[in-house]
């Protein structure tokens, strides 16, 4: 873009820009940095994330019966409850190539991805056909009528052909003692934004929290912080609206989409020219 048009760009951008908005955010701790007790931090791997849509509440659990080495194993496989119900729509956890596995029956699918790694779903209807490639967070069935108790999908990691400990959004959770029931209520980051088409120049009023996400009615998962009067570069358009807050898109590596964080809009300020994405 030449600088004529960088300058009326910028110039249509300052006559339309959105009044300032007065937020304020509760700056969580770095998650990455301090893990919760039994969570560890999952650094070379694809990020995982749980299969249902972007923003839904899950419920994970494990059990005895999902003892991978018999009596005093440790739980490895997950059953995924509420909203998750007979119907809901279930996603790739990551991107690969479906498999069929005829040991199993028709409810079940595998997803292979690179490096040895395969995620596997079952309960299911609607299965997308054998060999389909997928991208993370595209319909690949519905949790269906099968499994005892409540409906569920049942979900398992595996790499290089044994069964591990589920990762999601960069962290590995090692359930259970042996023998022991677990459960966790989790949120999916399964979620995919558009890049901006508009990007400018902005400074940080104050520090600000790196957010992979935002949901209403529970903690923002932050990437680190970044520090006030450090410059970025952002989206001017394209913005997150949540629970009446408005978040811009930092462009760089990071987000629960990999495609960047999110920062509260009220800690940037633009100094800088716009141009085209």
């Amino acid at each position: 873009m030449d600088r004529k048009k960088a300058k009326r760009l910028t110039g249509l951008l300052a006559a339309t820009a959105l009044p300032a908005v007065a937020l304020t955010l509760e700056t969580a701790p770095a998650l990455a940095a301090v893990p919760e007790p039994g969570v560890s931090i999952a650094a070379s791997t694809p990020k995982f994330q749980l299969p249902f849509a972007c923003g839904t509440k899950v419920r994970i659990s494990t059990g005895p019966t999902h003892d991978d080495n018999g009596p005093g194993g440790r739980q490895k496989a997950l059953d995924m409850y509420d909203p998750p119900k007979a119907g809901t729509t279930v996603v790739a956890a990551y991107g690969g190539t479906v498999k069929y596995d005829s040991d199993q029956s028709t409810n079940t699918i595998w997803v292979k991805h690179r490096d040895g790694w395969a995620s596997m779903y079952s309960h299911m209807s609607g299965r997308v056909k054998n060999g389909t490639k997928v991208k993370r967070g595209q319909k690949i069935g519905k949790v269906d009528n099968e499994g005892t108790g409540a409906k569920h999908l049942h979900y398992e990691l595996h790499h290089k052909g044994k069964i591990v400990h589920p990762r999601f959004n960069g962290r590995t959770y090692k359930l259970s003692a042996p023998g022991q029931p677990w459960s966790k209520n989790l949120v999916s980051h399964n979620c995919s934004k558009a890049k901006p088409t508009i990007k400018c120049r902005y400074s940080l009023r104050t520090d600000a929290a790196k957010h992979s996400w935002k949901w209403t009615g529970k903690k923002n998962e932050t990437e680190g912080t970044l520090k006030r009067g450090k410059t970025v570069t952002a989206g001017y358009n394209g913005e997150l609206r949540a629970n009446g807050d408005i978040y811009k898109r930092v462009l760089v590596s990071g987000g629960a989409d990999n495609r960047g964080p999110w920062v509260i809009a009220s800690k940037l300020k633009r100094i800088g020219q716009c141009w085209d994405a």
